[in-house]
């Protein structure tokens, strides 16, 4: 993987971080990872909740 980093990490510490981004590859995308983006703003939206939870006595 060839990647730049800086600032330049410790050999041990750019191995640790090229270990994290293999296993994250690997991994199924999250539901955020895969929320749709906010055509006005770029950002990731959430699904609003079925149910509003706790609320105030």
């Amino acid at each position: 993987m060839d990647l730049q980093i800086t600032p330049e990490p410790t050999p041990e510490e750019r191995e640790a971080i090229i270990q994290a981004l293999v296993l994250e590859q690997d991994r199924e995308p999250s539901a955020w990872q895969g929320a749709p983006l906010d055509e006005d703003d770029g950002y990731a939206t959430a699904l609003l909740r079925q149910s509003r939870g706790a609320t105030r006595a």
